[in-house]
């Protein structure tokens, strides 16, 4: 829903779609680093791409996000991730 998506996108509590907050959920359970690193996230649909792009770059995950589409060829998926220094 519209106003959902604007909360997400906003920082404001509401409700989030179950699968970026699944992917979300799984990489603090096997305690994945995150927090300074670069997630590439394939797909920018508005079910999972965006929502799950907002999660990981939002204030406490703090990820650098780029977001790669049928547009962007191969070489969104050849971004080479790197460890923070």
């Amino acid at each position: 829903h519209p106003i959902n998506a604007g909360r997400l996108a906003s920082g404001l509590q509401g409700f989030v779609p179950c699968t970026p907050r699944g992917i979300l959920e799984l990489l603090r359970y096997y305690e994945v680093p995150l927090v300074g690193r670069h997630a590439v996230v394939l797909g920018r649909s508005p079910i999972v791409g965006r929502p799950l792009a907002t999660l990981l770059s939002s204030k406490g995950v703090d990820m650098t996000v780029t977001i790669g589409h049928s547009a962007s060829g191969p070489s969104a998926a050849n971004v080479m991730i790197s460890p923070p220094c």
